[in-house]
């Protein structure tokens, strides 16, 4: 059943899905059941051209912390503290949900390279993390891999609302 809930959706549609969403254990990770305040999101970008920003982001859901650390070619280099809304940390939670985090890949990445041609041409490595109750998930994927659209404008919209995007050299380059 966990794994015909995507299969499902994909085929309904929006309107259908999120009302399967309502009526199934989704309900559970994401919905009234989940237990935001031990939500954690970890966004880190790492230069592997040693040419782009690397920096990470951290959202603590228990009191909207946000934690800005700007390691190398990145407008603001350091720590830097702010903080979101419950509404803010809610939205992308949701946003979460709607790009059904927990059934993407582990990894996106180029498999016609060798590893050590892979990181020589890519440029940045993105990795994604949500703790979200008992539930964690990582997803890593590199700039050119085939990364489903729905990750990269989620990153994007959680580096907009956490302000990250004023902090790096060039906004995301997700």
């Amino acid at each position: 059943m966990r794994f015909l809930i995507p299969a499902v959706l994909v085929l309904l549609g929006p309107i259908t899905s999120s009302l399967i969403m309502e009526n199934s254990n989704a309900c559970l990770v994401f919905g009234r059941g989940a237990d935001v305040k031990s939500t954690e999101i970890i966004i880190q970008h790492k230069s592997l051209s040693k040419e782009g920003p690397s920096y990470s982001l951290r959202i603590d859901g228990n009191d909207g912390n946000v934690e800005y650390n700007g390691l190398s070619n990145v407008k603001t280099l350091g720590k830097q503290n702010s903080k979101i809304s419950t509404d803010d940390l809610n939205r992308i939670i949701q946003e979460f949900q709607e790009s059904y985090f927990f059934y993407l890949k582990d990894s996106y990445g180029s498999s016609n390279k060798t590893n050590s041609q892979h990181q020589q041409q890519q440029g940045d490595q993105v990795s994604v993390s949500l703790r979200l109750g008992d539930r964690y998930k990582n997803v890593i994927y590199t700039e050119e891999s085939n990364v489903p659209l729905t990750l990269k404008r989620l990153v994007k919209e959680i580096e907009k609302t956490t302000n990250t995007d004023k902090l790096s050299a060039t906004g995301s380059r997700t």
